[in-house]
C-alpha cells in the first residue's frame, strides 16, 4: 500500500481514505505540488491514468476532473 516517497504517511491517513470509499469512488491525498500521495479507488480505473501529464503541478487536479467523467 506504501511506495518509498511516503514511508512515514500516518496510518490515520490510510484508514481516513479506506472509510470515505464508503461515500466515494475515488479518493485522493493531494500534495502541496499538485500531485496527490495516495489514490484509493472502489474498482480499479485504468483510464484515470491515461493522458495525465505525470511531474506537472496539475496531477491531482486533472486526475480529480478525469474521476468525475468517469464515474
Amino acid at each position: 500500500m506504501l511506495d518509498s516517497d511516503t514511508p512515514n504517511l500516518p496510518s490515520d491517513h490510510i484508514k481516513e481514505a479506506l472509510s470515505r470509499l464508503d461515500e466515494a469512488d475515488v479518493v485522493l491525498g493531494p500534495c502541496d505540488d499538485g500531485g496527490y500521495y495516495l489514490i484509493g479507488m472502489r474498482s480499479f480505473i485504468p483510464e484515470l491514468f491515461i493522458g495525465i501529464p505525470w511531474s506537472t503541478s496539475r496531477v491531482a487536479e486533472l486526475t480529480i476532473m478525469k474521476a468525475q467523467k468517469l464515474v
